[in-house]
């Protein structure tokens, strides 16, 4: 079982991945904005986050980034409605673990983060 973070403002979008995330075991922790994802990590291990582009108070870059200060083994992925090569590149050169364009199959994110779980250490 992993520590998930979902941080991101569409709450449909959230809610749906939180539940297929715990019915496959693992534990999720859901923000709307990069100050509260911050607060979460900081108060929990977390294993992973997925991070959307565009946040309230915050662009995900940078809610990666200050979640990467506070704990630099969460493995970090972007999700965007952007599929942008630039904003995909900056992503990846920024630190994220990989780069989802909405919507992306529940499934597949799903299935990166137990790999890169996985690769951790971490069992379901």
């Amino acid at each position: 079982m992993a520590k998930i973070l979902i941080l991101d403002d569409e709450k449909d979008l959230a809610f749906t991945l939180e539940a297929l995330l715990e019915m496959e075991g693992h534990q999720v922790f859901t923000a709307e904005k990069g100050s509260e994802a911050q607060e979460m990590v900081k108060k929990n291990q977390i294993d992973a986050a997925i991070v959307d582009l565009h946040l309230p108070d915050m662009d995900g870059i940078t809610a990666m980034k200050a979640i990467k200060v506070i704990s630099p083994e969460i493995e970090v992925g972007i999700m965007s409605g952007d599929s942008s090569p630039d904003l995909e590149k900056t992503s990846y050169e920024n630190g994220a673990s990989w780069y989802f364009v909405k919507p992306a199959d529940p499934k597949m994110i799903i299935e990166t983060l137990e790999k890169l779980c996985l690769k951790k250490g971490d069992k379901k």
